[in-house]
């Protein structure tokens, strides 16, 4: 158990190192590791049951329906969790119209947008995976 407090703090501590010589916001990363830690802890209640990244936002999305997610800076339009979860809804029934099923993979190539991780959440909900493609790479 101390070996496991050990290595928790040395990954914290190299954490809010690299948080701030990046300037990373510090709720995104709180928010990922509360994620990463509700998985953790639901796979030992359930004897590792299949539960994936898309079953926690979901739960979020139960909890807190009107939360804004998002707002775009072009036209300051915002996008709340309910919002994002039915157009998610709406691209998980066009995937399996597709033919897609569960295990396949599709590669997403987007700009910066809220379709974006409603593409990615819809397609998890289906259980295809997505490959993110990053077109800001160079070099």
């Amino acid at each position: 158990m101390i070996e496991l407090c050990l290595a928790l703090l040395i990954v914290i501590a190299s954490t809010i190192y690299y948080l701030e010589l990046h300037r990373i916001e510090w709720f995104a990363v709180y928010t990922y590791v509360v994620v990463l830690f509700n998985l953790k802890l639901h796979m030992r209640k359930t004897k590792n049951k299949p539960y994936s990244f898309v079953d926690e936002v979901e739960s979020i999305v139960d909890r807190h329906p009107d939360r804004i997610q998002f707002i775009t800076v072009e036209n300051g339009k915002s996008y709340t969790l309910s919002v994002i979860d039915k157009l998610a809804n709406q691209i998980g029934h066009w995937g399996l119209t597709l033919g897609l099923k569960q295990k396949d993979t599709v590669a997403i190539m987007l700009m910066n947008h809220p379709d974006y991780l409603s593409l990615w959440l819809g397609l998890g909900k289906i259980g295809v995976s997505s490959a993110l493609i990053n077109t800001n790479n160079s070099g």
